[in-house]
């Protein structure tokens, strides 16, 4: 648990020292470094597992800062609801078909997991669309 809290962190701070070079918010460039050294050596995703799944599962404390904004902003909101409506509609979507393609190139990538071919998910032939 620790390398995988050192490894998290140290892409982070990668990511803060880095911010200046590529414009990118620390956390998300630091996300990005740890993702490609995932990549170029496997046993890296297997340590950081135990960490980026606490992470995930505290997500939720994420949006706090969101929503205290948006508490804060419900006047402004209420002056322009139509354009608040319009991106959440149009984003929803948007988010639903990136999130869909990254999941089936990663599935391609990786060669693991269940693709429109296999049959035992995708009910053909001799598939009963679940997995055994």
């Amino acid at each position: 648990m620790l390398s995988a809290l050192v490894l998290v962190g140290g892409g982070l701070y990668a990511g803060h020292r880095l911010e200046s070079v590529w414009g990118l918010p620390p956390a998300v460039g630091g996300m990005v470094i740890v993702a490609a050294l995932c990549l170029v050596r496997p046993q890296m995703a297997a340590r950081a597992e135990p960490a980026t799944n606490r992470l995930i599962g505290w997500m939720g404390l994420f949006f706090v800062p969101a929503l205290v904004t948006v508490a804060q902003s419900w006047s402004v909101l209420g002056e322009r609801w139509w354009t608040t409506v319009a991106a959440l509609i149009l984003s929803t979507p948007v988010g639903v078909v990136v999130s869909v393609t990254v999941y089936r190139s990663l599935q391609r990538l990786s060669g693991s997991g269940a693709g429109r071919g296999d049959p035992a998910v995708a009910g053909g032939p001799g598939g009963t669309g679940t997995r055994p």
